[in-house]
């Protein structure tokens, strides 16, 4: 990702204002990178104080302590420009066929659609992936954040960057945030990033 990642500096841009925000309060924070459905199980087993970073569910808000929002997170659907693609509501993506990660919530709203199944939405382990699946035909779009999705199609060759667009309209501008187990430790460690 290049929001959080080992390999970027500092540990991403997300990392950067974490460690940042933590050391005003003279805290000390150290990372261990998972996949996201482990960092949740490491985060409910208290192996780990918090996680980075989270869009707000009712679900994990019944479970979690919510930090203020780190980064803005606008997720946007990505789409070959040859397919015209236009939306306003969650309606307009009925004739699509939609590629999505797996573990995502890119909105409570679209989540409903798609258990509910008024939305076609293959789910795939890898987000990389769907820009193939994009490429090759075999979903019409995909959501995701805006720059984690410019920063996968950057990966490809200049022929095939330039086939990819993204529509404007966010599907939702939740924040990230990061999370905490609800325990007194965790209480005192969320004060302490939002001051």
């Amino acid at each position: 990702s290049p929001l959080i990642s080992k390999s970027l500096k500092n540990n991403g841009p997300i990392s950067t204002v974490v460690t940042e925000a933590f050391a005003i309060s003279g805290i000390k924070v150290k990372y261990r990178f998972y996949p996201w459905k482990r960092a949740m199980q490491e985060l409910r087993s208290g192996r780990v104080v918090a996680s980075s970073a989270w869009r707000k569910t009712t679900r994990r808000q019944n479970e979690f302590l919510f930090s203020e929002g780190v980064y803005a997170n606008n997720n946007v659907f990505f789409h070959l420009k040859s397919t015209p693609f236009d939306w306003k509501t969650l309606d307009d993506l009925k004739p699509y066929d939609i590629g999505a990660s797996l573990g995502y919530a890119y909105s409570e709203a679209f989540e409903r659609y798609e258990q509910q199944g008024k939305l076609d939405v293959f789910r795939v382990n890898k987000e990389s992936s769907l820009v193939d699946m994009l490429l090759s035909n075999r979903i019409d779009i995909f959501p995701a954040n805006r720059e984690v999705g410019l920063a996968l199609i950057r990966t490809l060759s200049p022929e095939a960057i330039n086939q990819f667009t993204f529509h404007p309209t966010p599907i939702s501008d939740n924040p990230l945030h990061i999370i905490f187990n609800k325990d007194k430790t965790s209480q005192w460690l969320l004060k302490a990033f939002n001051e």
